[in-house]
């Protein structure tokens, strides 16, 4: 991953909640992020499952989810998020950046996507769009998913 921008200067730090199933990414993403002093990686999981018990326990700010995690899918975090009175804003984080997994990530009310094969600056931006209240999809896969 390449070197970690500055942070926002916020003393509160950005809790996110990190779904993947692979640890090798996991753990990629937390030694990134944690190299910015105003995010902190509140939890991980790597199942459906695991990822909706934590979202509601530790109440992150920020869910950063993958969209294949197994024998359930990344969706039904989406869907078991949205039905809880969580705070948390979902960036779906996958391998999949074709228009229609843009479009259905926005259409299920998701913040924001990004792709994994994206410089760790742009997982960055996202993270901080997002709290600051805006969204982040990549407008030429909206465009062609229209």
């Amino acid at each position: 991953m390449n070197a970690a921008p500055e942070t926002s200067g916020s003393s509160i730090p950005i809790n996110i909640l990190v779904v993947d199933d692979h640890p090798a990414i996991r753990q990629g993403v937390r030694t990134f992020l944690s190299s910015c002093q105003d995010l902190e990686v509140c939890g991980e999981a790597s199942t459906a499952e695991e990822a909706a018990r934590l979202a509601e326990q530790l109440r992150p700010d920020i869910v950063l989810l993958d969209l294949q995690l197994g024998p359930k899918d990344g969706w039904s975090v989406v869907r078991n998020i949205r039905v809880m009175d969580s705070p948390a804003k979902i960036i779906i984080f996958s391998h999949f950046a074709e228009s229609y997994v843009t479009m259905a990530a926005k259409h299920a009310g998701c913040a924001g996507f990004v792709s994994k094969s994206q410089a760790s600056e742009e997982l960055i931006k996202a993270i901080r769009t997002v709290l600051g209240g805006g969204t982040l999809f990549r407008p030429l896969a909206l465009r062609r998913g229209a």
